[in-house]
C-alpha cells in the first residue's frame, strides 16, 4: 500500500500552497480594522472556481474526481494559512448533498449558489464560517443534517477571531445522513487542518531561529532550540503519515477505519497544539504579541479541537471502537 502522495497530488498540493501565500498572508489578520466577513467572502470567492470545494466530487456536478486523500492533502494547505472554515462547511456540505441523493444542491455548494456554517453537537448554537452563509450544516457523533438558515442571528465575539460566529437557528431539516462515513471524513479533514497549523508553527519557529541572534550567532545554533523546532517537525510529520493512512482505510472501507480515522484526529490536536506553544516560546517575548502568528495558531487549534469534540471524548471513542477490530 503506497501512502506517500504521488507526483500530480505533490503538484496540486504545491500549487495550492503558493496561491494561498499569495492570496491569505498572515499580515492580512492583523489589521486593526479588518473586516473578518469580507475575508473570508474574499477567500471563499477564491475557492470555488479553483474547485477546492469539490476537490473529491464526481465531475458531473462539477467537482475534480479525487479522492480522500486529495482532499486531506488540500486541507492540510488550508490549515497552514488559517484559511475560511467556510471551504470545510461547503465541501462538507456537497458530500452531505450527494450522500441523501440531491445533486443539484451538492453542485450549488460547489459552484457556491449555496454556502454553508458549520456547527457541531459538541457547539450547538454557535456558528462558525456565516458569511455569505445559507444554510447550516450540523456535525453530531453519527449523523450529519443540513438546512436552511434562519438570518438574524447576533455576531459572537470568538476566540478565534479569524473566523465569523455568530448564534443561529435553522429551518426544518432539509436532509439528513445517518451513519459513520461522513462524520469520519469531517474528522479527516478537521485533522488535516490541524497538521496543517502544526506545520506552520514549526516553519515560523524554523525561520525565526535562523534570523534571531543571540550572542553573535543564530539563535537555531543552539542545541536546545534546534531540538525543539526537530521535535516540532516529527510532531508534524507522524500526524501526516497517520492521515494518509486513516484517508486510505476510510475511502477502502476497511474495518479499522474508525480508529485511524479518531486516532489521526487526536494525534493531529495535540501535534498542533503542542507546536503553537512551543513556536511562541521559541519567538521569545515577541512570540506573546499580537503581531506575531504565533497566536492565531494556537486560537485556530483551540477552535477546530473545540469543534472536534475534545481530547477526551476522542479519547472515549477509540477505546469504544478498538475492540471490534481486535
Amino acid at each position: 500500500m503506497l501512502l506517500a502522495p504521488d507526483e500530480g497530488q505533490t503538484e496540486i498540493a504545491t500549487a495550492v500552497a503558493d496561491i494561498l501565500l499569495s492570496e491569505a498572508p498572515f499580515d492580512r489578520l492583523y489589521l486593526p480594522d479588518l473586516d473578518i466577513i469580507a475575508d473570508e467572502q474574499r477567500l471563499m470567492d477564491l475557492a470555488i472556481p479553483m474547485g477546492w470545494l469539490g476537490m473529491a466530487a464526481p465531475e458531473s456536478i462539477g467537482g475534480s474526481a479525487g479522492d480522500l486523500t486529495d482532499e486531506c492533502l488540500l486541507f492540510m494547505k488550508l490549515g497552514e494559512r488559517i484559511a475560511p472554515l467556510g471551504i470545510t462547511a461547503g465541501a462538507l456540505a456537497a458530500h452531505a448533498a450527494l450522500a441523501a441523493g440531491d445533486e443539484a444542491l451538492a453542485a450549488a455548494f460547489i459552484t457556491g449558489d449555496a454556502r454553508a456554517a458549520l456547527t457541531t453537537s459538541a457547539r450547538p448554537g454557535r456558528a462558525f464560517a456565516t458569511a455569505g452563509a445559507t444554510h447550516l450544516l450540523v456535525v453530531e457523533e453519527n449523523r450529519i443534517s443540513l438546512s436552511l438558515l434562519v438570518a438574524g442571528g447576533d455576531d459572537i465575539v470568538a476566540l478565534d477571531a479569524s473566523s465569523s460566529t455568530a448564534a443561529v437557528s435553522s429551518a426544518d431539516t432539509l436532509l439528513q445522513v445517518d451513519g459513520p462515513e461522513l462524520v469520519l471524513r469531517f474528522a479527516l479533514l478537521v485533522a488535516s487542518q490541524l497538521q496543517g497549523l502544526a506545520q506552520t508553527g514549526r516553519s515560523e519557529s524554523n525561520e525565526y531561529a535562523k534570523a534571531r541572534e543571540q550572542f553573535g550567532r543564530p539563535i537555531g545554533s543552539f542545541q536546545a532550540v534546534r531540538h525543539r523546532i526537530a521535535d516540532m517537525e516529527l510532531r508534524a510529520r507522524q500526524v501526516e503519515a497517520q492521515i494518509y493512512f486513516a484517508a486510505v482505510a476510510l475511502r477502502d472501507g476497511r474495518a479499522d477505519a474508525e480508529l485511524q480515522t479518531l486516532s489521526a484526529l487526536l494525534l493531529a490536536g495535540d501535534a498542533a497544539m503542542a507546536n503553537a506553544e512551543i513556536n511562541i516560546h521559541n519567538h521569545g517575548a515577541i512570540g506573546t504579541t499580537t503581531e506575531n502568528i504565533g497566536h492565531l495558531l494556537l486560537k485556530r487549534t483551540i477552535l477546530l479541537t473545540g469543534l472536534a469534540g475534545g481530547a477526551n471524548q476522542l479519547k472515549d471513542r477509540i477505546a469504544a471502537c478498538a475492540p471490534a477490530i481486535m
